[in-house]
């Protein structure tokens, strides 16, 4: 039942930008492939300048991970 609710909005949503596309911010891009590897290692902070490309990068690996399965009224999910 969620996961029609999210298919059906992702077709509104504005395409990504692919990840593999991105060029350049190796340090970004690598920090941020050993956190979804290790998510043990507790984060990235991704900081710079406007027009960068963190906004994009960001939704660009956030697409490339699995689903998640939602619980609703669960306050951890």
């Amino acid at each position: 039942m969620v996961t029609e609710k999210l298919k059906k909005l992702k077709k509104f949503a504005s395409p990504v930008f692919p990840f593999t596309a991105i060029v350049g911010q190796e340090e970004m891009k690598l920090a941020l492939q050993l956190n979804v590897i290790d998510p043990k290692i507790g984060g990235v902070m991704i900081m710079g300048d406007r027009g960068t490309g963190k906004s994009t990068t960001i939704r660009a690996i956030a697409d490339l991970l699995p689903e998640i399965e939602i619980v609703k009224d669960d306050p951890f999910n």
